[in-house]
């Protein structure tokens, strides 16, 4: 509850402090998005070969008890 509260009141103060701008152009977006998309395609296969398959067999053939 009070961290909902506090969460509200900083969302609210940052968007009246704060006015919204333009960081990239659309063509520029654009562009690099194929790379964003393949960075985290990598990323997350890493993460799911690492830290769910090759750690976990890694780990079982290492200990005998699960």
């Amino acid at each position: 509850m009070v961290a909902g509260v506090l969460l509200f009141l900083s969302v609210g103060f940052w968007f009246l402090m704060f006015d919204a701008e333009r960081n990239l152009a659309t063509d520029v977006w654009f562009t690099v998005l194929p790379f964003a998309i393949v960075g985290l395609l990598v990323q997350t296969g890493a993460e799911e070969v690492l830290f769910r398959g090759y750690m976990q067999q890694q780990l079982a053939a290492r200990f005998r008890s699960p």
